[in-house]
């Protein structure tokens, strides 16, 4: 059995100014990086084999500021990236819909079957998070517990692939910024805690953004 922290990093300047971020590199903002540093205190006391992160800066900076309460190296990965969304990457909901009126209206009712182009679907998220689920199954033994900084997409993915969900829960699962959840990973898979903020009550400005 294998103990995985996922994160999720703080919060973003696309996040305040309600814009699609998808795999563009967006900067924390002083909440984003005073929402870090309380999760980092949060997870300071326990113990951790190694802590993995998107290869995006917004996921990065985040496990760098938990990983240094740690002593543990951050490892990057592309397979943690947040899903591709192509066209409407950098827009706010407003100028999808003035600039994509004939699809934003599908793509929201109907995302794992419809996406915008260049997008990536919510099979191909999927697909990409089971990969580095069995790279973290191969390189860590029965007992490790480790953390994975990541994103939206690539959690709810990560999540989809190791309890094996069907993807129609894909847009149900909320994930708010610097959450935890944990998921054990083995011959009895489970969810053992989901989206939990409880760190972030007295972090000035954090929203609810889920």
């Amino acid at each position: 059995m294998m103990l995985v922290y996922l994160v999720r990093h703080g919060e973003t300047l696309f996040n305040v100014q309600g814009r699609v971020q998808g795999q563009q590199d967006v900067p924390l903002t002083e909440t984003g990086i005073a929402q870090a540093k309380v999760l980092a205190q949060r997870l300071r006391s326990e113990t951790f084999d190694a802590v993995y992160s998107s290869d995006l800066a917004r996921a990065r900076v985040t496990a760098e500021l938990i990983a240094k309460h740690l002593n543990v190296p951050v490892c990057s990965s592309p397979l943690l990236r947040e899903s591709k969304l192509g066209v409407v990457e950098g827009l706010t909901n407003e100028e999808i819909e003035e600039q994509y009126p004939a699809h934003s209206h599908e793509w929201r009712r109907h995302p794992e079957s419809s996406r915008p182009p260049g997008a990536e679907s919510i099979s191909e998220v999927v697909s990409r998070t089971r990969s580095f689920l069995q790279e973290l199954i191969e390189n860590h033994p029965d007992g490790s517990r480790v953390i994975v900084v990541a994103h939206v997409g690539s959690i709810r993915g990560t999540i989809i692939a190791a309890l094996d969900l069907p993807e129609h829960v894909y847009r149900a699962l909320c994930v708010s910024n610097a959450s935890i959840s944990i998921l054990r990973i083995g011959a009895k898979p489970g969810l053992l805690l989901f989206n939990d903020t409880c760190h972030l009550k007295h972090v000035s400005g954090t929203a609810d953004d889920c």
